[in-house]
């Protein structure tokens, strides 16, 4: 018998659901991706599934996240005037990218081209070229070309900062996060490959990296600021902190982990504001 297809049919409710101590699976050959109890960093973002993870009776979970932290470090690093000015005049800076770069008035941005700008804003970070553009975006590559030479002359600042950021990895193999911290790369210089991968790592590394040490700031600071309340830390991910808290203390809390959060920003990120948002739910969902 073959299989032509399989078609999902939602999702079953499962009882006396155990779970090994270790959970790993082979891919190219290797064993990878260990974790334990299991790994939530991995459970998907659907509402189906995160809602399957709920606080207590009498309890709330607090969902805090940063709003485009990775954005406004790379503000910060830059000193972009264009990026600046956008988050310090609370516009949409993927609305003003895409007007830039689509060359229309700014009210008549469709919502494609905003998507389009907000992968190519994050995507810069990442190293991004034309090909992979048009590829995400199904444009055709002399037009993926196109925006890209646009968006650059759009955001000189930050073009030459990331030129420079790619120049100084391989120079000098290191690259410095916004608290400091070192990160060194080690390559073959006769290696294109290893060479154009070292680039793209002192592009990003920077802007990562910053935005961890943020995050682990945020998570010392709570360390002091939620003792004495009945609120604790029970989930991190990526720019993410969930806390635990009882009902009637949520609202003070959602206050307290919002400055902390923004405190650990501002230490690191001072030429645009710092953002968090937050929510207040009985399950991981926002």
């Amino acid at each position: 018998m073959e299989i032509e297809s399989i078609t999902p049919d939602g999702i079953e409710e499962v009882y006396d659901l155990t779970v090994e101590e270790v959970h790993e699976f082979i891919a190219n050959g290797i064993v990878v991706h260990n974790c334990t109890n299991p790994n939530i960093q991995q459970v998907p973002h659907d509402v189906e599934y995160r809602r399957c993870f709920r606080a207590p009776e009498g309890r709330k979970l607090l969902i805090a996240d940063y709003s485009q932290i990775e954005l406004r470090i790379l503000a910060d690093f830059t000193g972009d005037q264009g990026f600046i000015d956008a988050f310090n005049s609370g516009a949409d800076l993927h609305r003003v990218t895409a007007a830039q770069v689509f060359n229309v008035p700014l009210e008549e941005v469709t919502k494609q081209q905003r998507d389009f700008a907000k992968r190519l804003n994050f995507g810069v970070v990442y190293g991004i070229g034309a090909q992979r553009f048009a590829m995400m975006t199904g444009m055709k590559l002399s037009d993926a070309e196109d925006i890209l030479r646009k968006y650059f002359a759009t955001y000189r600042q930050l073009d030459a900062w990331l030129r420079e950021a790619a120049n100084r990895a391989v120079r000098e193999r290191t690259a410095r996060t916004a608290s400091g911290r070192l990160v060194r790369m080690r390559f073959d210089p006769e290696d294109r490959q290893a060479v154009s991968l070292a680039q793209r790592n002192g592009k990003n590394s920077p802007i990562q990296g910053s935005s961890a040490d943020i995050l682990k700031r945020a998570l010392r600071l709570l360390h002091d600021n939620l003792k004495g309340t009945s609120a604790q830390i029970v989930n991190i991910i990526h720019d993410e902190i969930v806390v635990e808290t009882d009902e009637g203390e949520a609202e003070a809390i959602s206050k307290v982990v919002e400055d902390a959060m923004c405190t650990a920003g501002e230490e690191y990120v001072r030429k645009v504001p710092i953002k968090v948002e937050s929510q207040i739910s009985a399950e991981w969902v926002k």
